[in-house]
């Protein structure tokens, strides 16, 4: 590798923490949980250098939070999050990473779930996330289509009554049939818009 190539990298990684440093510091309330800001940039941009296992219920909890919704308790099999309507939501959140995938892991059809949200999130630059809407006859179809057992193999998920699926969509390759059908069918310009810039 080249230094210019290192360098670059140095820079990103530079230009983030800057950028970060400005929206901490138009913040008033610093003790404030940041699962609770109503600013995605910060949200996204400040919990970055996260793992991925302390992102995950920060990211659940902000979500919940931008759509006003309310939390589920697990034993319900019900998804994360309920709205004022009694509608249930799941909510597949993947981050940056290497390969550039749409991650979605443990998907659980035998819950009682109206849509799934699939996010994105591409945190160089927040704007190029993508953002779905599925139902559940619709994430019903794509395991049917796509999917794969989480756990163990076909034979070992025979007599398993609650199996867990999963479905991995390279999210800008636009080559790709499932990443052409995924756009067409269930991108959300509205969920995007309400997530990273509604109030």
């Amino acid at each position: 590798m080249q230094i210019a190539e290192i360098q670059a990298q140095n820079q990103k990684v530079l230009n983030r923490v800057q950028k970060i440093a400005i929206l901490l510091n138009s913040i008033n309330d610093l003790n404030s949980p940041i699962e609770e800001t109503n600013n995605a940039q910060l949200f996204y941009l400040s919990t970055a250098t996260l793992t991925a296992q302390q992102k995950a219920p920060l990211g659940e909890k902000f979500l919940r939070h931008k759509l006003h919704m309310q939390k589920v308790s697990p034993s319900e099999n019900k998804g994360d999050a309920v709205n004022n309507n009694k509608i249930y939501y799941e909510f597949k959140t993947s981050y940056t990473n290497k390969d550039e995938n749409l991650n979605i892991r443990q998907i659980r059809l035998w819950q009682d779930i109206d849509y799934y949200y699939c996010i994105y999130i591409n945190e160089e630059n927040l704007d190029d996330s993508l953002f779905f809407i599925l139902t559940k006859e619709q994430m019903i179809e794509e395991v049917a289509l796509c999917g794969s057992y989480t756990h163990g193999t076909i034979l070992a998920n025979i007599d398993n009554k609650n199996k867990e699926y999963s479905i991995t969509i390279p999210i800008y390759n636009d080559n790709n049939i499932k990443t052409k059908r995924w756009k067409e069918r269930y991108l959300s310009q509205q969920l995007k818009e309400t997530i990273l810039y509604g109030p």
